[in-house]
């Protein structure tokens, strides 16, 4: 057993995918770089069923780490519906970084956690066998999926060196973005705001009774509201330089200036000829979680105000509404450490 969490350790395209703490096991895929360009998330629905697949005990966790070619990360934090795919995309750069899109395995951690298992040991090794580069030289950006939030505080304390981008789109982007999907988007906000609830970063003050009576909007603001405070307090309270904030029409704005300044914060050695190609090629025009449509900050822009237009009003009230709430509990609607000053 200890040969072969040392093989799964040495092999940075073994990536640790499920961890089952009840059963006690970590399940490893092999993936090269381009199975992970192809896989739009690193979740079973996106990989496929022949993909090599590998268990260890999680006591064997540890050797596999040890045997571990050491390597930097970085983090890419979001509150969903805020170009996080894109930008973890934009930092498949070989020689220079490596983006991994939503690992399992750090979803199922966070689920362990908020259901009372103490992951701290588990977490370490898992990271770091993340973390390991597909090539020399290069750094690791690790994109979670918003429902890992809970374990930001804690994946930073793991990694001291580890530098984060907390990402996100203003309320009323988010609120079009999750009415513009239809049953589906409303039935995501109230999924989400359940899984923000069993770990809050504010209480509202309102009653069960109350939130029966919130609509779907409502209820998706109270989530942006829950992850918006989190993002503020990490901002506030992570050292200077660290940290930084972005919003996702900022970055759709001027993407080239965004990943020059998310390069600097990541310390990637990438030439801007690089940047330049990335900022102008297919990454920024096609839809990054359906890579056959187009999708550029013209036609987000369109599908935005056609959802404004059949949502316009209740958008406007809700924002109000929320905004209301901000004030009240002091979370900012805008964050501070801006990636771009």
């Amino acid at each position: 057993m200890t040969e072969h969490a040392s093989k799964l350790g040495t092999d940075p395209c073994w990536l640790p995918h499920r961890v089952d703490v009840r059963k006690g096991e970590v399940s490893f895929l092999r993936l090269d770089r381009e199975a992970h360009r192809r896989a739009t998330f690193l979740t079973d629905e996106y990989i496929g069923v022949d993909t090599p697949r590998r268990t260890l005990p999680i006591a064997a966790l540890d050797v596999a780490a040890r045997s571990a070619i050491p390597g930097r990360c970085h983090f890419i934090f979001h509150s969903a519906f805020c170009c996080s795919t894109l930008l973890a995309r934009a930092f498949d750069i070989p020689g220079s970084a490596m983006g991994l899109k939503e690992p399992t395995a750090l979803m199922d951690l966070s689920e362990a956690a908020l259901s009372g298992v103490q992951i701290g040991r588990i977490l370490g090794p898992v990271l770091d066998l993340l973390s390991r580069p597909l090539s020399p030289s290069e750094a690791v950006v690790i994109k979670p999926t918003n429902v890992v939030n809970p374990l930001i505080d804690a994946l930073l304390a793991q990694r001291g060196d580890a530098h984060a981008l907390l990402l996100y789109s203003p309320l009323p982007a988010f609120l079009r973005s999750v009415a513009q999907k239809g049953l589906f988007g409303r039935i995501w906000a109230r999924r989400s705001a359940a899984s923000l609830a069993r770990r809050p970063e504010f209480d509202p003050g309102y009653s069960a009774a109350e939130r029966w009576e919130h609509s779907d909007l409502q209820v998706a603001a109270l989530a942006w509201l829950q992850q918006q405070a989190q993002f503020a307090r990490l901002a506030r309270s992570q050292p200077a330089g660290r940290v930084a904030t972005l919003d996702s029409e900022t970055l759709l704005a001027d993407p080239l200036r965004a990943l020059t300044a998310l390069a600097a914060l990541f310390q990637l050695d990438v030439p801007g000829l690089a940047l330049d190609e990335i900022a102008t090629g297919p990454i920024f025009t096609r839809n990054s979680k359906r890579h056959d449509q187009p999708l550029d900050a013209s036609l987000r822009a369109e599908q935005h105000a056609q959802a404004a237009n059949a949502y316009g009003e209740e958008i406007t009230m809700v924002v109000r509404w929320a905004e209301a709430v901000a004030n009240h509990v002091g979370i900012p609607m805008q964050l501070s450490a801006p990636l771009i000053r």
